[in-house]
C-alpha cells in the first residue's frame, strides 16, 4: 500500500506547513528546503518497504511523512471519521509486535484490529491512524482490510493532545466537516458503548461528548469536573491532582524540614506508582527523597508551582487537588466524539502547563467550556452502560483483566 505521490514540491510544502508547521520551520532553518536534499525528498517518495521503521535523520522523517498512505475522508457519509492514536510503545507489555501496544492481542486478535472491525460494524469506513516508530507493523496489521486509512507519523511524542492535534490538522487540511470519533489504539470498546455515545451525542446536539464511568471502577482516570448547574467544565488528570496534593502537603508540613520516608509514604498513599511519582516530582527531588533522611524545605529541589495550588476551572470554580477528589464521582474513559469545528479549535489551543509537561487531549473539554466559550460549545458526558465497556491496558495483568471480562460478558465475538 502506498499513497498517491504529491504532485509537486509546492503540494508537499503545503502539506507539511498544514500538519507539521514546527517541523517545516525547522527544515527551513536548517536549509533542507533550499537544498539538494529537499529536491531528493520530493523526487523519491519511495514505497514504505524502502524506508526505515524509525527515522534516523530529518530526511528519513520527511520521506516517511510523505510516503504514508493518505485518503480524503467522506464529507457526508452520516458516520464519523475515526481517529485512532496508535503511536504508543508497549514498554511494559512484553507481548506486542514491533513493541506497539495497540497490536497486543485481545483473545488472539490485535487490539487495534479488533477495534477497527467494531467500528466497521457501525458502518464506519474512514480512519485516520496516528503512528510512530514501528509504524510498519501497524500498517501491516490492517493491510488485508483494504480500508481507506490515512496514516500520520507523530514526529515527536508530546502526549495525547499532540497526537490528536495532528489528526485534527489532517482533517482540516482535507476539508472535512462532520463528526470525529477519537480514541486510543489500546482500548477494548464494547458495541453498546459506541451505540450509547453516538445516541447521546445526537440527542443532545453536543459539540464534544465524553465517555464516562464511576471513579471507583477506574481510580487512575481523569476526573470529570461538573459545575453546580450540571455542566461539564474540565477533566483533571490524576498526575496533576497528585502533584497538587503533594505540593500542598510540602508547604504545610510542620517544621523546616521534610522527613523523606513519611513524605514518600504520603505520596504512595495518593498513587502507588513510583515511576509516575518520579516523573511528576522531578528526578532531582525524587533522588533527594531516595537518598536523604530529611530535606530542609529551603534546599528541596521541588518543582516550581503556583503558590495557591488551585485548579482554575472557571472564574468561580477554583479547586485544590483534595477538593477535586471529593467533588468528582465520574471519570473519563478516553473515547471522544467531536464535531469538526470544536475539534479543530480546541486542538490548536491545548497547552502543556501540567505535571507531565505534555499536551492533554482531555484539556479540550476545559477549553471548550472556558469563559470565552461558555455559550459557544456544548460538552456532555455519556455514561457508559457498564463501567467496563471501555477498557485500556498498560500491563499484561490489565490485558488479562480485559480478556476475562469479555469472556464473562460474552463479548468475544464483537
Amino acid at each position: 500500500m502506498r499513497s498517491q505521490p504529491f504532485s509537486s514540491g509546492d503540494a508537499l510544502e503545503t502539506y507539511l506547513q498544514s500538519l507539521y508547521p514546527e517541523l517545516y520551520d525547522q527544515s527551513v532553518r536548517e536549509g533542507i528546503t533550499q537544498s539538494e536534499r529537499w529536491e531528493s525528498i520530493q523526487r523519491s517518495q519511495p514505497g514504505l518497504d524502502a524506508l526505515p521503521d524509525s527515522p534516523q535523520s530529518p530526511e528519513d522523517l520527511l520521506r516517511i511523512i510523505a510516503a504514508l498512505p493518505r485518503h480524503v475522508p467522506k464529507r457526508a457519509s452520516g458516520r464519523p471519521v475515526v481517529t485512532i492514536l496508535a503511536g504508543g510503545k508497549g514498554s511494559r507489555m512484553g507481548c506486542c509486535a514491533a513493541d506497539q501496544k495497540a497490536l497486543c492481542p485481545i483473545q488472539g486478535k490485535p487490539a487495534l484490529l479488533r477495534a477497527v472491525d467494531t467500528y466497521r460494524s457501525f458502518g464506519i469506513e474512514d480512519f485516520v491512524i496516528i503512528v510512530g516508530t514501528g509504524y510498519q507493523a501497524v500498517i501491516e496489521c490492517l493491510a488485508d482490510r483494504d480500508l481507506p486509512i490515512t496514516y500520520l507519523f507523530q514526529d515527536v511524542q508530546l502526549g495525547t493532545g499532540h497526537a490528536g492535534r495532528l489528526g485534527a490538522r489532517y482533517l482540516r487540511y482535507a476539508g472535512y466537516q462532520g463528526d470525529v470519533l477519537m480514541v486510543m489504539g489500546d482500548k477494548f470498546i464494547a458495541r453498546r458503548a459506541l451505540h450509547r455515545i453516538f445516541e447521546d451525542h445526537a440527542e443532545q446536539n453536543a459539540d464534544l461528548t465524553l465517555s464516562a464511568a464511576a471513579k471507583a471502577a477506574w481510580p487512575d482516570a481523569g476526573r470529570v469536573v461538573i459545575d453546580d448547574t450540571g455542566h461539564i467544565r474540565a477533566i483533571v488528570e490524576k498526575p496533576d491532582i497528585v502533584l497538587h496534593r503533594l505540593l500542598e502537603d510540602f508547604q504545610r508540613w510542620p517544621g523546616d524540614s521534610i522527613p523523606t520516608n513519611k513524605f514518600i509514604s504520603q505520596a504512595r498513599s495518593y498513587w502507588n506508582r513510583p515511576d509516575k511519582l518520579e516523573k511528576i516530582l522531578g528526578a532531582s527531588f525524587w533522588d533527594q527523597l531516595q537518598t536523604l533522611e530529611s530535606i530542609p524545605k529551603q534546599d528541596a529541589l521541588i518543582p516550581n508551582h503556583n503558590s495557591d495550588l488551585k485548579f482554575n476551572i472557571t472564574q468561580s470554580i477554583q479547586l485544590s487537588g483534595k477538593e477535586v477528589e471529593e467533588r468528582c464521582d465520574l471519570v473519563n474513559l478516553s473515547l471522544y466524539l467531536f464535531n469538526a469545528d470544536a475539534l479543530y479549535e480546541s486542538m490548536e489551543n491545548l497547552r502543556a502547563d501540567n505535571a507531565q509537561h505534555e499536551l492533554y487531549l482531555t484539556d479540550a473539554a476545559h477549553y471548550l467550556t472556558s469563559n470565552q466559550n461558555e455559550h459557544k460549545y456544548k460538552v456532555i458526558a455519556s455514561r457508559m452502560p457498564d463501567d467496563n465497556d471501555i477498557m485500556g491496558f498498560n500491563t499484561p495483568e490489565e490485558l488479562q483483566r480485559i480478556e476475562q471480562h469479555i469472556i464473562m460478558e460474552n463479548l468475544i465475538d464483537e
